[in-house]
């Protein structure tokens, strides 16, 4: 890029470096999505009317099938283009330029990059040694947001209710709970307390236990004035027709996810036994993915994982997580062939 265009950046995008996709190939277990095929996808297609294509979608149907689900109404629901675009919503609804927000780390690395590219100033705080939430010190962060991640990405594990309880008494600003990998938890997730926090947002995915990542669809749940205030700033028509037909019949099969969640934790305790076997430290988890600290330098683990075709993410990009990949959870004869490799490496 020339030096004159490098100027006319926004001072937030200079010198960020652009999210770069996963490519395709191989066995991906990097990303945390479901290794099952949800069924919601053709059943939808065969629903949707060819001249819908030509108008632009609605949000209503979908609003209400999510709030029915979660025993709330349409008008506590918005619905954006993956989390990440509800993720934007918020920072653009609720954050001045220079304004903080607080984020427990090592987390979701999307809230530090959307948050900067929406002017707020992050502060992290890093989790205690045995990745648990720093009550006090986050509180102490002063957040006009403050986002939780709960089960938390990378670390996999549930952070107490009661710390989470005493961050919605205790705040001055909005906290927002993001349960994208709440169905794979064995403890009880926020949305019933929607209505008795003014300053509660929940954000939910299609990505995980549905095995809908492609279709980019993720949600709020908040009060109504919260969700009447993002939608303020929402685009229009953000999420399309063919997305919105096949999230609602994903909704209406709520045996997918059952079974989603028994091969998660059927295979989860499995992989966790067989690789503490080989040497590797692993991490309790309440995820779809296993944290694990490598006895070997985890680039070089990757790159050999690679080699053989299968990718898994490197998370020494936290100081905590030194050597520690995250693996998400395959089907039987993926995890089977990971584990062969890894002996293989660790050899």
């Amino acid at each position: 890029m020339s030096a004159e265009i490098e100027e006319l950046l926004r001072e937030t995008v200079q010198g960020l470096v652009a999210y770069k996709e996963t490519p395709r190939g191989g066995i991906d277990l990097s990303t945390n999505t479901n290794p099952l095929v949800n069924p919601a996808f053709e059943r939808a297609l065969k629903r949707i009317d060819a001249g819908e294509l030509s108008s632009y979608p609605t949000q209503k149907d979908l609003r209400e099938a999510i709030g029915r689900t979660h025993g709330v109404t349409g008008e506590n629901v918005t619905v954006g283009n993956g989390s990440d675009g509800v993720i934007d919503q918020i920072f653009k609804t609720f954050i001045n330029p220079r304004e903080r927000a607080v984020i427990p780390t090592p987390t979701f690395e999307m809230y530090g990059l959307i948050g900067r590219v929406n002017l707020a100033q992050m502060v992290e705080v890093p989790l205690t040694s045995d990745f648990q939430l720093d009550v006090d010190r986050v509180l102490g962060g002063d957040g006009k947001i403050t986002i939780v991640c709960r089960p938390n990405n990378p670390t996999g594990n549930v952070f107490p209710r009661e710390d989470v309880t005493e961050l919605l008494d205790r705040s001055r600003g909005l906290v927002v709970i993001d349960e994208a990998y709440a169905d794979f938890m064995g403890q009880e997730d926020f949305v019933s307390e929607v209505g008795d926090y003014d300053n509660l947002i929940i954000l939910r995915t299609f990505s995980k236990a549905h095995g809908l990542a492609g279709i980019r669809v993720g949600y709020a749940l908040g009060s109504e004035e919260i969700i009447a205030d993002l939608d303020r700033v929402r685009l229009p028509y953000n999420v399309n027709v063919i997305s919105v037909s096949i999230a609602l019949e994903a909704l209406r099969d709520a045996a997918f996810v059952d079974r989603s969640r028994r091969l998660v934790l059927a295979e989860r305790g499995r992989m966790k036994e067989e690789m503490e076997r080989l040497g590797v430290l692993v991490y309790p988890s309440d995820t779809n993915f296993l944290l694990a600290k490598l006895p070997i330098n985890a680039a070089e683990f990757c790159k050999a994982l690679l080699g053989r075709g299968i990718r898994v993410k490197d998370c020494s990009g936290w100081p905590m997580l030194r050597n520690c990949v995250r693996i998400t959870i395959g089907t039987p004869p993926v995890n089977e062939r990971f584990l062969a490799y890894m002996r293989e490496i660790l050899k």
